[in-house]
C-alpha cells in the first residue's frame, strides 16, 4: 500500500530529527578532529525522470498509460508539487559531498547540516499541469480525472525551501519545469522505441546535465 503524503512528510521530518540528534551526540562538527566523521542529511523535491515504473507515481502511471495508448488516470490534478529531475537532486548531493570532503584548516567541519534540493518556487506546478506537459511532449494521449478512489490523503500544496543550498553551496537547479518534463518524456520515448538504446541515452542525459551544472569544474 502506498503511504499517504502526510505520513511520508512526518517520517522524513522524524528522520531529520534523528540524524541531527545522532550527529550532535556522536559526530559533532565542532569535534571533527576527534571522530573524523562528516555527517549531513539531504532532502529532494518530487523527483521525476526516466526509469521510474513504481505504481501510483504520476510519471510512471502516465508513461505506462501512454505506452498502452490509454488515458492517464489522475486522482488530484490541482495538487501542487516541487517537481525536479532526478539529476538535479543527484547534482546537489554530489556537490554537498565534495564540500564535506574539503579540508578547511579549522577544528570544525562546515556543511554538516540538513540541506534541501528542489526547484525554484515559481517552477512548482500542479499535477494537472504536469500531465498536460507530459502529453504535449509525448505528442498524443489524454488524461482523465478519476477522483481519489483509493482514499489516499494527499496534501494539496507541497513546497521545499532551497535557500540554504543556494546561500551555502551556491547550488541552483539547472533545468526548468518544461525542460525537466521534456527530458523525462524523451527517456520513455527511447524506452518505447528501442530498449537497447536506453543505456546510451541515459548516459547522454547525465553528460548533458554534467556540462550544464559544471560538476567537477574548478
Amino acid at each position: 500500500m502506498r503511504l499517504a503524503v502526510t505520513t511520508l512528510m512526518l517520517r522524513k521530518a522524524a528522520a531529520e530529527i534523528l540524524i541531527a540528534s545522532w550527529r550532535n551526540s556522536f559526530f559533532n562538527p565542532e569535534k571533527i578532529a576527534e571522530h573524523g566523521v562528516r555527517l549531513a542529511s539531504v532532502r529532494a523535491g518530487n523527483v521525476i525522470g526516466g526509469g521510474d515504473w513504481n505504481k501510483d507515481h504520476i510519471v510512471a502511471d502516465s508513461m505506462t498509460a501512454l505506452l498502452k495508448n490509454k488515458p492517464i488516470e489522475v486522482r488530484n490534478p490541482k495538487a501542487t508539487r516541487p517537481w525536479q529531475h532526478a539529476l538535479e537532486a543527484l547534482g546537489g548531493y554530489l556537490l554537498l559531498g565534495t564540500k564535506l570532503l574539503e579540508k578547511n584548516g579549522s577544528k570544525a567541519a562546515p556543511y554538516c547540516e540538513a540541506f534541501n534540493f528542489g526547484p525554484i518556487v515559481n517552477s512548482n506546478r500542479t499535477v494537472g499541469e504536469l500531465v498536460d506537459e507530459i502529453v504535449k511532449n509525448w505528442g498524443s494521449g489524454s488524461w482523465k480525472w478519476t477522483g481519489n478512489r483509493k482514499n489516499f490523503h494527499e496534501s494539496t500544496l507541497l513546497n521545499l525551501s532551497i535557500d540554504k543550498a543556494f546561500q551555502r553551496l551556491h547550488w541552483l537547479p539547472q533545468w526548468n519545469f518544461e525542460e525537466t518534463v521534456k527530458r523525462t518524456v524523451d527517456w520513455y520515448k527511447v524506452f518505447g522505441s528501442d530498449k537497447k538504446k536506453v543505456e546510451e541515452f541515459t548516459i547522454s542525459q547525465i553528460v548533458d546535465y554534467h556540462n550544464r551544472f559544471g560538476l567537477g569544474k574548478k
